[in-house]
C-alpha cells in the first residue's frame, strides 16, 4: 500500500479571495516526500464541510490542515484544539458554544511530533512557532477533528495557521505577511519530517 499524505486546505473567505492556503496547498499537490505522495483538498470554510472531510480520512499516513491566521506573522503549528465553535459571519451564519463532536472531550492536543518537527525546519533557517491560541473558528474545527481522528487511529495529524502571503499583502495592504516561496518551504520541510517519521 502506497504512503499517502493528505493535506488540507481552506477555501477563500470574506476578503480572502483566493485564500493563501489553498494556494499552497495546490501547489504541494503530488510532492514526492521520501517514499510518500501528498494528496492535495481544498473546502470550503464551514463546518458542514469540515464535519464530511471527517468521513474521508481512512488510508492516510499522516495529515496536516492548512489556514490562515490573518494577523500572524509566522507559521504556526497549533499545539491543541477545542471542542467548540463559537463565532457569527457577515452574512448571518453563526454559532454559539455548539460542539463539534457530540461527547468528545473538550479539548485535544495535536497528533503532530511538534518537537521533531519545529526543530526540523528552525534548523533549515525557516520560521516555525508553537501556537497556543487557535481561536474558535473553522480553523479551530478543523484542527480538532485532525487531533481526534489522530487520537483514534494513532495516524499522525494536526494543523498548520500560516501568514498572509506575499499577493495578499500586497493586495490587502497588509504589514503582517511571510514571503510566498518560505511559506512553501516551510510547508515542504514538515511534509518531509512526517514522511521520515512514518
Amino acid at each position: 500500500m502506497p504512503c499517502k499524505l493528505l493535506l488540507v486546505g481552506f477555501e477563500g473567505f470574506s476578503k480572502y479571495w483566493p485564500n493563501p492556503a489553498e494556494t499552497l496547498v495546490g501547489r504541494l499537490d503530488g510532492l514526492q516526500a521520501g517514499g510518500c505522495i501528498v494528496e492535495a483538498k481544498t473546502i470550503p470554510v464551514s463546518l458542514q464541510a469540515v464535519k464530511q472531510l471527517a468521513g474521508s480520512l481512512e488510508g492516510y499516513q499522516a495529515i496536516m490542515g492548512v489556514g490562515l491566521a490573518p494577523t500572524a506573522r509566522r507559521p504556526r503549528l497549533e499545539l491543541a484544539a477545542v471542542n467548540l465553535v463559537d463565532y457569527s459571519e457577515p452574512r448571518g451564519g453563526e454559532a454559539r458554544l455548539t460542539p463539534i463532536v457530540e461527547d468528545a472531550p473538550l479539548t485535544l492536543p495535536t497528533g503532530l511530533p511538534y518537537r521533531e518537527i519545529i526543530q526540523a525546519c528552525r534548523s533549515k533557517g525557516l520560521p516555525l512557532d508553537p501556537g497556543a491560541s487557535i481561536g474558535t473558528y473553522m480553523c479551530n474545527a478543523l484542527a480538532y477533528t485532525l487531533h481526534l481522528h489522530s487520537q483514534k487511529t494513532g495516524v499522525p495529524a494536526g494543523f498548520i495557521h500560516i501568514p498572509p502571503d506575499t499577493a495578499t499583502a500586497m493586495r490587502l495592504n497588509m504589514r503582517n505577511y511571510t514571503p510566498t516561496w518560505i511559506l512553501e518551504e516551510t510547508l515542504k520541510c514538515i511534509i518531509h519530517t512526517l514522511a521520515l517519521l512514518t
